[in-house]
C-alpha cells in the first residue's frame, strides 16, 4: 500500500540506504500472505560491516546479508523472496514458514534458490526448522488453508494428501480437487461446505 511505502522510505531516508526491508514488512511488500498480522513497525535489517554499529530495535538486526540476497520492489530495498521465506520459516512456526514457503514456490521461486540460501546460513539459528519447513513445502497448494491442512496431517500422523489433483472419468475431467487421498480414495477440499448443495451431498456435477 501507499502508506506502506511511505514509511519503508522514511525509515530507509532516516537509517541510511544499507538497510533494507526485511521478514514479516518484505513479505507483505513482495505479496507473501502471513499468518497473524502484519506488523505495525517496519522490519528492516543490513549487512555487517567493518565499522561496528548496533542497533536499539528488535525490528532492525543486522547479520551476515548477501548482497545476492538484495532486490527492489516498487524502488525500495528488500531482501529477495528466498531470503524472506527463509528467514520467516528460521525465526516462526512451522506453519508460518509452511505458508510463506509454499507461497513462495506456486509464485515460480526455484526450490534450488531457498536450498542455496539454507547452505549459505547453515550455522544459524533456526536452521533445523527452516530446514523441515522447505523441505515440506510445496508449490501446488493453492491457499494458506490448503497448506495448513497438509501441515495438519503430518501433525496428527496422518497420511498428506496430494495437492491440486485433476480427476478424470473415461477420458472427460470432471474435476480439480484441492487434495486426494489417493489409496483411500478420500478428496479434501478446504472450503468444501462452501461446495456442498444440502448435508454432505456434493454437487451433480462432482
Amino acid at each position: 500500500s501507499e502508506e506502506l511505502d511511505r514509511r519503508i522510505g522514511s525509515a530507509i531516508l532516516s537509517l541510511g540506504d544499507e538497510w533494507c526491508v526485511a521478514r514479516r514488512t518484505a513479505a507483505v511488500l513482495l505479496g507473501l500472505p502471513l499468518l497473524g498480522h502484519a506488523p505495525t513497525e517496519v522490519q528492516l535489517t543490513r549487512a555487517r560491516s567493518t565499522t561496528s554499529i548496533r542497533s536499539s530495535s528488535r525490528h532492525r538486526r543486522i547479520n551476515a546479508l548477501l548482497e545476492a540476497e538484495r532486490t527492489l520492489v516498487d524502488g525500495l530495498a528488500t531482501t529477495t523472496l528466498a531470503r524472506t521465506v527463509f528467514d520467516l520459516a528460521r525465526t516462526e512456526s512451522l506453519r508460518s514458514g509452511v505458508v510463506t514457503a509454499d507461497a513462495a514456490l506456486r509464485s515460480g521461486l526455484p526450490r534450488e534458490e531457498l536450498v542455496r540460501v539454507l547452505d549459505a546460513h547453515r550455522g544459524w539459528p533456526g536452521v533445523r526448522r527452516a530446514r523441515t519447513a522447505l523441505a515440506f513445502a510445496d508449490g501446488r497448494s493453492e491457499s494458506p488453508l490448503e497448506s495448513l491442512g497438509r501441515l495438519t496431517c503430518l501433525e496428527e500422523d496422518l497420511p498428506v494428501f496430494e495437492p491440486q489433483v485433476e480427476v478424470w472419468l473415461d477420458g472427460e475431467l470432471i474435476a480439480r480437487v484441492d487434495g486426494l487421498w489417493r489409496e483411500q480414495l478420500v478428496v479434501f477440499e478446504g472450503d468444501g461446505a462452501m461446495k456442498f448443495d444440502g448435508e454432505g451431498v456434493l454437487p451433480a456435477l462432482l
